[in-house]
């Protein structure tokens, strides 16, 4: 779909909107990043029987944006 929105509220999290719904990109370290998706931009509230928090490690995830697409980098 069409990008109409990109916010990034802090340095390891990143939103991606469009006009049908909504990514949240969240990097737990240099090599996992989690993904939650709303279908009609409406988060559910988040829960995780998997998740625990910890210290990022590495270095902060960087974003390249071109007119085809969006790159998430951490190295």
């Amino acid at each position: 779909g069409t990008l109409r929105a990109l916010e990034q509220p802090s340095e390891r999290v990143f939103y991606i909107r469009d006009l049908n719904a909504s990514l949240e990109l969240t990097f737990l370290s240099e090599s996992i990043c989690r993904l939650r998706v709303a279908p009609h931009s409406t988060f559910l509230p988040d829960f995780s029987y998997g998740r625990q928090e910890f210290p990022f490690q590495g270095q902060e995830p960087t974003l390249t944006e071109t007119e085809q697409e969006l790159v998430f980098a951490t190295t």
